[in-house]
């Protein structure tokens, strides 16, 4: 439980750094040996939460105590019980069955670590195929997706290759 806990906290002490020196301008890109280590960092954290019981999991990382998620739509505590209620309390989770668990539980740290190996995993599937995993999902699906230069205001549809000028509200200036 210790070395899980120890694990998750690393993961979200390294994204609030890297988000903390993203804002002040001091990031440095990731490389994808980097990206790659990283990916093994985590499915060794997910082997150790897929070790521990679910009663374990529950203890360590508690369900946060969100209650409107009907009104708002969303998961919350009584969405992750109803999950929990369906599976063995006492046994291991399983490595396999972590990553399903862990999208559908509602932790702060437990969602942190998740989106970031799905970033992760998505960078590496992007230096393989050239695309992320969502733009691929995106265009088996035929959803729309843009690219956005901020600097030159430019929208570029990535289907059609449409080009737009982005609009800034009239009402709107800038300060300095």
């Amino acid at each position: 439980m210790r070395i899980g806990l120890s694990g998750v906290k690393y993961v979200c002490s390294s994204c609030r750094i890297t988000r903390s020196n993203e804002l002040l301008g001091i990031d440095e890109p990731e490389t994808l040996e980097f990206k790659t280590d990283y990916q093994q960092l985590l499915d060794f954290i997910f082997s150790i939460l897929g070790g521990m019981t679910l009663r374990n999991l529950v203890i360590t990382f508690p369900i946060k105590k969100d209650f409107d998620g009907a009104k708002w739509e969303c998961k919350d505590y009584f969405f992750t019980m109803d999950v929990l209620s369906k599976m063995e309390w006492d046994k291991p989770i399983g490595r396999d069955n972590i990553f399903d668990l862990l999208w559908d539980y509602v932790n702060d740290d437990l969602r942190e670590i998740c989106i970031k190996y799905i970033d992760v995993m998505s960078e590496i599937y992007r230096s393989q195929t050239g695309k992320g995993i969502a733009e691929q999902f995106c265009e088996e699906n035929n959803i729309g997706t843009y690219a956005v230069n901020r600097e030159t205001g430019i929208i570029k549809n990535n289907q059609t290759g449409d080009v737009t000028k982005l609009n800034k509200a009239s009402y709107l200036k800038i300060m300095k």
